[in-house]
């Protein structure tokens, strides 16, 4: 799989045309797809933060990249499908299918939302709302997606 270069260097996110971020979009997710974490996060600001479900909110690329090799260990494969997309100004909104092939074979398919704010051609902030815990079974999940100790008072 050839991963796609989107047009970043030396457009200002504002100038890009439709066609730039649907470019940004799919090297991002063929990224994901692919496990290729290093090349997910070439596509973060240096400081970006990510929160994924309930997970806390995690900040920099290495936290980042640490996270994401530990979730992708956990799971032997996963696939993005686009249900839909908005972008209003520098944010994007996309609804996905994400299908999941577990360790023991088994296939879990769910939805997901996820929001991509970016500055420079990178995300700065990136939330993704979905339920993860069919895909862990009530077993141990990965730090990207497990909730701190946080109390509310």
């Amino acid at each position: 799989m050839q991963l796609l270069v989107p047009p970043t260097e030396g457009n200002a996110v504002e100038d890009w045309i439709e066609d730039d971020w649907m470019q940004w979009l799919e090297t991002t997710y063929d990224a994901l797809d692919a496990k290729d974490v290093d090349a997910f996060v070439g596509q973060l600001t240096p400081g970006a933060e990510l929160r994924f479900g309930n997970g806390d909110t995690i900040a920099g690329r290495v936290a980042i990249r640490d996270a994401y090799n530990e979730f992708f260990g956990a799971v032997d494969s996963v696939s993005h499908a686009f249900t839909s997309q908005l972008r209003v100004d520098d944010t994007l909104f996309i609804e996905q299918m994400v299908t999941f092939t577990r360790r023991d074979g088994s296939v879990v398919v769910l939805p997901a939302a996820s929001v991509f704010e970016l500055t420079e051609g990178k995300a700065d902030r990136v939330q993704t709302y979905m339920d993860i815990s069919p895909v862990f079974g009530g077993g141990a999940v990965p730090a990207l997606c497990r909730p701190g100790e946080a109390v509310m008072a």
